[in-house]
């Protein structure tokens, strides 16, 4: 009959480590997870028994138990510690007589209990093992009474193997570095949880790993500070999603108090200053829309930290938040990662040093959870870091936004990633990737499957990659085309203050007769060998000088009419500006084919301004000029231009404010106005009611005067000034001024930009 021999073995408070002297237990089967059937043992004494005590030494007393398998669970109270057999008896009696002529070994000084049991386990004998007394020399109790020897208490740090019998000292009983959270002591799992970090949070030595060491779901609903040295992990494989078709024991369930799908909360909080030594690895993460893993903090920084081998499902992000991106310096993310269903953002991190290189690391979200404007991931101010291994699907939303400054010294390198929208039906509807600043070069990577229809995001996107700061090299990468995607919609767009460089790159897939396109918005910002085609934006322009404008009023009347220009051309856009001093409508009858564009805001205090487009399809049909009736009868003053590169499908992108004339000096300050592109031209006007004057003007440099008029009466006069100026990137234009005559008396102007073709 095989019976299996345990024991001894360290008895520890799993939070603090203390040892648990003088405790009776019992032994459970590894399959009683909820130890309710305590089994018989056999003493050494030969009692059978169903209690197993721990010693002063804290060491559990040995026993024999017949045909168990191993894992067996010693419980006493709230301790419960595992159980391995190491020698497998075929009598007792026979492994008495075996052990009484082993000789002593004395192991060396730093030894352990495990070195103890190692070595005799390692054995070509039998051992059969006592219960040592409480530290005196030659008090040990063992089988072989027969023999007398005088031993003396061994050093801390020493273990001592006699007749068989192993026996450690106190002060050196092996304290294991992994707590069981099966030994915690609390009322759920944040109480546990808490229990260990304030056990642990002040020792000196951080030496305590936290294991979840049962199969089941461990729920949090509360916010935990981290400190240094903390580490915890789960089962030692692969976590895969929590699926229902296929549960994962030892799942984490966020669902943290006080968190809002806007602002989620984490389970893990970070502290001010700079953490050191954090190690969290094998989760398997379902979470709530307010809940996310690692929450981060402005003023606080991961030192030589690790993330490892983390999946997550339902959250509204993992590692921070686009308000409080976790920051990192000498620190990695790495293993593997299954990143699913998040609602807000996935990855947010700062910092310097960095390795993200995950062996593999699979992030997408469906469009019903994430929305179109928002992203999977961020990096903000990253510097001197590596990211690779990312397998990224943006299904409606966008992958990647990269910000940062644009200094020498921010390099970042991303290598064999793959960014793309689901498929090609299933695309990715603005850009995949979005820069605005950094240092970054993207070598061996894969874009598909975006830009199928850029204006559901709210943004200006108008590339697959779309840079509009910073610097960017692209080697060796590949894009494909969503359905319907035409070749010349960009693979890169680049604006701004965007400096890029191009090599080596390949359209994949069916469908292409040419090779990718790459824009910029001005000369200059893309650096391109062969691989691809170059293309740089049309600005609308306006032209100036004689033939290119023409300026009209009339001292009283209800009308104005403004001649042609004489350069008149098809394709142009002519332009007219037209005040009307004592106006408080617009003209009821402009020209055929003259649209306005009301101002966003409209004030007619002072009178009536209006700008009005008209596009030109055959010159020599137009007539020789043009009339606008039916306005208040006073001074209306007008200039007529073209404007050519307009889109004449849609000349108008967007109208600022009216703004009236304000003193010290007299001037009329016209309102901002913001486009959503790049590569509009901005147009203002300003009239003023002048005494013995004439009409306002304007000082800015990048503004180009298209003209001015003004009425002739020779007392009250009308004025009216118009000016053009190329904006690049898309955002706020700002105010513009126009200085008036000190004796202005009234005025008001606004802005409109138009677009480009």
């Amino acid at each position: 009959m095989v019976s299996y021999l345990y024991g001894p073995f360290p008895a520890v408070d799993g939070q603090t480590g203390a040892p648990v002297p003088n405790a009776t237990g019992k032994v459970y089967a590894p399959t009683d997870v909820e130890l309710t059937t305590p089994l018989d043992v056999t003493d050494l004494a030969g009692v059978v028994t169903t209690d197993v005590r721990s010693t002063p030494n804290s060491l559990v007393t040995a026993f024999t138990i017949e045909d168990q398998p191993d894992g067996l669970i010693w419980a006493s109270g709230p301790y419960r510690v595992p159980l391995i057999p190491f020698q497998s008896l075929v009598d007792a009696a026979e492994a008495a007589q075996a052990a009484a002529e082993e000789a002593a070994s004395v192991f060396p000084a730093g030894g352990s209990l495990g070195q103890v049991l190692t070595k005799i386990s390692a054995g070509d004998f039998d051992v059969a093992w006592g219960d040592p007394a409480a530290g005196t020399g030659g008090g040990i109790s063992r089988l072989d009474q027969a023999a007398d020897v005088a031993i003396t208490t061994p050093a801390a740090g020493q273990g001592l193997l006699w007749n068989g019998v192993a026996w450690v000292n106190a002060a050196v009983s092996s304290v294991s570095t992994e707590v069981m959270f099966s030994t915690l002591v609390g009322a759920n799992d944040d109480a546990k949880l808490d229990a260990f970090m304030d056990a642990n949070r002040n020792q000196t030595m951080k030496g305590k790993i936290l294991v979840r060491d049962e199969v089941r779901d461990y729920t949090f609903t509360q916010q935990h500070l981290l400190y240094h040295g903390f580490a915890w992990r789960g089962a030692l494989r692969p976590q895969d999603q929590p699926r229902s078709s296929l549960p994962i024991g030892n799942r984490l369930r966020l669902r943290i108090a006080g968190g809002t799908p806007t602002a989620p909360k984490g389970l893990f909080t970070t502290p001010a200053g700079n953490l050191f030594g954090i190690s969290i690895s094998n989760d398997s993460i379902d979470g709530d829309p307010n809940s996310i893993y690692v929450e981060g903090n402005p003023a606080g920084i991961f030192w030589t930290s690790n993330f490892r081998d983390i999946s997550c499902q339902n959250a509204a992000g993992v590692l921070g938040t686009p308000e409080n991106p976790l920051r990192f310096t000498a620190s990695s993310i790495d293993g593997w990662w299954n990143v699913n269903n998040v609602r807000n953002r996935a990855i947010c991190i700062q910092g310097s040093d960095h390795w993200f290189n995950p062996t593999m690391f699979l992030l997408d979200s469906p469009p019903e959870l994430l929305p179109d404007d928002k992203y999977l991931m961020s990096h903000d101010f990253m510097s001197n870091s590596w990211t690779r291994g990312i397998y990224c699907t943006a299904e409606g939303h966008s992958a990647y936004l990269i910000t940062g400054s644009n200094t020498s010294s921010n390099s970042n390198w991303v290598f064999d990633s793959v960014f793309e929208g689901r498929n090609a039906g299933q695309p990715c509807k603005g850009a995949l990737i979005r820069m605005t600043g950094g240092q970054y070069m993207f070598d061996r990577c894969r874009f598909a499957f975006a830009m199928t229809n850029p204006a559901a995001t709210g943004r200006n996107d108008a590339g697959v990659f779309h840079i509009s700061g910073g610097n960017l090299v692209l080697d060796k990468c590949t894009y494909q085309r969503a359905t319907g995607v035409a070749e010349t919609v960009p693979l890169l767009y680049a604006t701004g203050t965007a400096k890029v460089r191009i090599s080596h790159m390949i359209g994949v897939g069916s469908g292409w007769t040419g090779k990718p396109v790459v824009r910029q918005s001005v000369e200059g910002l893309i650096e391109a060998d062969d691989s691809v085609i170059v293309v740089t934006d049309t600005t609308a322009e306006a032209l100036t000088g004689a033939g290119n404008v023409v300026s009209g009023f009339t001292n009283a009347g209800t009308s104005l009419v403004l001649g042609k220009p004489a350069n008149t051309a098809d394709g142009d856009l002519l332009v007219a500006a037209v005040w009307n001093r004592n106006g408080s409508a617009p003209f009821t009858t402009p020209p055929d084919g003259f649209n306005p564009l009301p101002p966003a805001v409209d004030n007619t205090a002072s009178g009536v301004l209006r700008f009005y487009v008209h596009a030109v399809a055959d010159a020599d049909l137009e007539p020789a000029d043009y009339t606008w009736a039916g306005g208040t009868s006073g001074r209306n003053v007008g200039l007529i231009f073209r404007v050519i590169d307009a889109d004449l499908g849609t000349p108008s992108h967007v109208a600022g404010s009216v703004a009236t004339l304000i003193s010290g000096p007299d001037r009329v300050i016209l309102p901002g106005l913001t486009t959503t592109a790049a590569n509009k031209l901005l147009l203002g006007a300003a009239g003023g009611n002048n005494t013995g004057g004439i009409v306002p003007s304007f000082t800015q440099s990048a503004m180009t005067l298209i003209g001015s008029a003004g009425t002739t009466t020779g007392a009250s006069e009308s004025g009216l000034t118009v000016f053009a100026e190329k904006l690049g990137a898309a955002g706020a234009s700002g105010t513009r001024s126009a200085p008036a005559v000190p004796a202005a008396a009234s005025g008001l102007g606004y802005m409109v930009a138009l677009n480009s073709e």
